[in-house]
């Protein structure tokens, strides 16, 4: 890779062709992973096979599928890439074949295989939470069906991939891995390499039924796994949290032994050298340690709660004696609610924090009182909102984070720890609207990779090497919003499904103009004069329960993009409450573009036919299976549902209280209930501020996370009869949706997420129906696939 000459800010790769609709990043897990010199994995979308594997080496030509393992639009949903260190990675993907298991790859189509049928047959292995023993093994957590989750090793043969030990014999067993230094990597490394073990051993949480969740430990051997200490004695649990490096071979973390409270300890790895270093709080304290952040000199600042201030920031050597107090940047005992403890060079750590006078801002300390301060008002005149997203150390004593400064939207920021240094890069979605960069990741040679929405390709790897100027202290120049050019704002909310289908304009030639291509299966678009969708109604059909349409554009000899895709539900298993209509934003399509329409049923798919119908509406059948009406309408149809009806989006609406008005809808047998809950991205990420990562649909900890994010909602339904409710709801984010088998207690109840990572074999339990209308699938392994368990259409109020 060579670095331009010239500092820039520019599109790796759009990898889904389209529009704003059309990302390679729709789901979770989309970050980067080094696995060698210039080779970086991660999953990806283009339209034409599913979330599959991609590699990178930082240039266009170099960012591309490294292969299609679940072959044709099937998701193997690829993520979890843990390096060996040897050039190669092992992941988790799907197939029909094997379900969801262990592979391994090195970037490229011929080195990338399943390593081994854990659990053989279609059903998962359930491999989870990879942690490095620092010597080419890996161990994990899997299901073989016969031992339960217990923990395994592999060194990236099938034959050195086994069980390592069973420590709760019979077929029971839960192993909750958890790597060590989640936030940090312990002083100022690549920010991508976790510190994960001590002295040639891995620590982990695990209930062994006698002990309680506590602290255990492995060397690779079935020997040396065993608990390392019962802090908590008994059946009660210590709540482990929170590793930092503390040097000479030791670990500082944070425990309750039951008596004192969450206090500081330390180990080296030994049950001896597991001991309590401090007794500075009440037993009853809400100690935050798990923010740990070196300071490179022997010091650690993390957050704490003592009997007089809120959470704030404290100092510590990991000695009782070299434990004190720090700042109270919020005084009094309100929290200084500080977040994203990121050290970036030596002496220097950068996080955010909320003084309750400027709000969550970004802030600096050195390791003292004097200088601990505020770095940077980014979002001035405000103490709403967060300014500070997705902060990231990237090297050379720089970071890179999502800023928002009420004129720019959610962009690509850079700071180096000084007020000068800290700017931002690129207003890569012009006008006021959000890129939201995310997944930083450095390349070499003064480059970085991230992942970014620019309003026109949809969210899509994007490289930088602009954050080398940085010794530029100007300001770049404000300039005021302006209307984005092809991604209008959100306007008024379309009529819902419950209406009649709007009628066709009599006269077309006011909001532009079809035409029908002689073949009979493409429609051309000929003007877009005045124009804001395409609009869809389904008139007649004939499906065996459901069915996805794909309209897919052509503009002269370019290539061809998907522009559109929805489901298709028997109208006999929908209720006549809902009539299913769909519309494609006009900036999705081009004068003199051609669209060809795709009717997959199951294993089946059919071209659609065009013919010329009354009032100037032309007609859409796949043979007598089903019958649409299309024509072109002025109005803006805003469906606030992502492509892929796992999320609501009310990112454009911060600081708001929206409005909102369900209509629910059921055909089944089970009591079901659909619960909200909020999430940070489009992908269904939720922010930890304590650890200062974002948790994805499938990681560890998401279910309890989805869950402490509940919104005060529950829809219900009666078989064949509609019900309404309302609600208002806070704005600036995404609802991310459940569904509760027969049930509305998640706890005793089976639970199915629109998000389908957190579903078994990933299935997708719920479907886009129309504009703001959606279904979902109550069964195991998708049932009878009718997706009318659970209708719902909301509107904006």
């Amino acid at each position: 890779m060579i670095a331009p000459a010239e500092p820039s800010t520019i599109l790796l790769k759009d990898i889904k062709l389209g529009g704003i609709g059309d990302s390679a990043f729709p789901a979770g897990r989309a970050g980067f992973t080094k696995i060698a010199p210039n080779t970086f994995v991660f999953q990806a979308y283009d339209g034409d096979h599913g979330h599959e594997l991609w590699v990178t080496d930082g240039t266009e030509a170099g960012t591309k599928l490294v292969k299609d393992i679940y072959a044709g639009w099937q998701y193997s949903n690829a993520f979890g890439f843990t390096p060996l260190g040897n050039g190669k990675a092992v992941f988790l993907a799907e197939t029909a074949e094997h379900g969801r298991e262990l592979w391994i790859t090195d970037g490229t189509e011929a080195g990338t295989q399943l390593l081994k049928d854990i659990k053989p047959g279609v059903e998962s292995g359930d491999s989870w939470t990879f942690g490095s023993l620092g010597n080419g093994q890996i161990i994990f957590a899997a299901d073989d069906g016969v031992h339960g989750r217990e923990l395994w090793i592999t060194d990236g043969t099938e034959g050195g991939t086994k069980l390592l030990k069973d420590t709760t014999p019979g077929s029971e067993g839960f192993v909750n891995l958890q790597q060590l230094d989640l936030a940090k990597d312990g002083v100022f490394g690549d920010p991508g390499s976790y510190t994960v073990e001590i002295n040639g051993q891995v620590l982990f949480k695990f209930d062994d039924g006698i002990h309680g969740i506590e602290l255990w430990v492995t060397d690779g051997t079935t020997a040396g796994t065993k608990l390392l200490k019962d802090i908590n004695p008994g059946a009660a649990t210590s709540g482990v949290r929170g590793f930092a490096d503390i040097g000479n071979g030791r670990l500082l973390f944070g425990a309750d032994d039951g008596t004192n409270g969450r206090e500081l300890w330390v180990t080296d790895g030994t049950e001896a050298g597991t001991v309590s270093t401090t007794s500075l709080f009440p037993a009853n304290n809400n100690l935050s340690l798990f923010e740990f952040a070196a300071l490179g000199n022997g010091q650690f600042v993390f957050v704490a709660s003592d009997e007089t201030h809120g959470n704030e920031l404290w100092v510590t050597d990991g000695t009782s004696a070299g434990t004190e107090f720090l700042k109270d940047i919020n005084p009094g005992s309100e929290p200084g609610s500080i977040t994203d403890l990121t050290a970036i060079s030596p002496g220097v750590v950068v996080f955010t924090a909320n003084d309750g006078t400027h709000g969550p801002e970004l802030w600096v300390t050195d390791g003292t009182s004097t200088g601990t301060k505020l770095l940077k008002d980014i979002l001035e005149g405000t103490v709403a909102g967060r300014s500070v997203r997705s902060l990231a150390a990237v090297g050379d004593g720089l970071a890179l984070f999502s800023g928002e400064d009420g004129v720019h939207g959610k962009e690509l920021w850079v700071t180096d720890g000084t007020a000068e240094g800290t700017r931002l890069v690129e207003d890569i979605h012009e006008g006021g609207f959000d890129s939201a960069p995310s997944d930083f990741t450095p390349l070499g040679n003064g480059q970085f990779l991230f992942q970014a929405n620019d309003g026109v390709n949809g969210r899509e790897p994007w490289i930088t090497n602009a954050i080398s100027s940085i010794e530029d202290p100007e300001e770049p120049p404000v300039d005021p919003p302006v209307d984005p050019p092809i991604d209008p704002p959100v306007g008024p909310p379309v009529d819902p499904p419950i209406d009649p289908p709007v009628d066709p304009p009599t006269d077309l030639e006011s909001v532009g103009r079809l035409g029908l291509l002689s073949e009979g299966t493409r429609l051309l678009v000929e003007s877009l004069d005045e124009v804001g969708s395409l609009h869809f109604s389904l008139e007649n059909w004939n499906l065996s329960n459901i069915a996805e349409m794909i309209v897919s554009g052509v503009y002269g000899e370019g290539a061809e993009k998907t522009v559109g895709q929805f489901s298709l539900l028997d109208g006999a298993e929908l209720g006549e409450q809902f009539a299913q209509a769909f519309s494609i934003a006009a900036n999705l399509l081009a004068e003199g573009m051609a669209l060809t329409f795709q009717l997959l049923d199951g294993e089946n798919s059919q071209t659609g036919s065009l013919t010329l119908g009354e009032s100037g509406k032309i007609e859409l059948s796949f043979g007598d299976r089903t019958l649409l009406s299309l024509f072109l309408q002025a109005k803006e149809a805003i469906n606030l549902l992502t492509e892929d009806a796992s999320s609501i989006d009310l990112s454009d609406h911060l600081g708001e209280d929206v409005s909102m008005a369900f209509t629910v809808f059921r055909e089944a047998n089970f009591n079901n209930t659909l619960k909200f809950y909020q999430t940070d991205d489009v992908s269904g990420g939720i922010f930890d501020e304590l650890t200062g990562l974002t948790i994805n649909p499938g990681d560890d900890g998401y279910e309890a996370a989805a869950l402490a994010r509940q919104v005060e909602i529950s829809l219900t339904g009666q078989n064949r009869n509609a019900q309404t409710f309302s609600a208002t709801l806070e704005g600036g984010g995404f609802l991310s949706m459940f569904l509760i088998a027969d049930g509305s207690d998640p706890a005793t109840s089976e639970l199915y997420f629109s998000h389908a990572g957190m579903n078994s074999v990933g299935n997708d339990h719920a479907k886009l129906l129309g504009n703001n209308l959606f279904g979902f699938e109550d069964m195991a392994g998708l049932g009878d696939k009718d997706f009318n368990d659970l209708v719902v259409h909301f509107e904006m109020g």
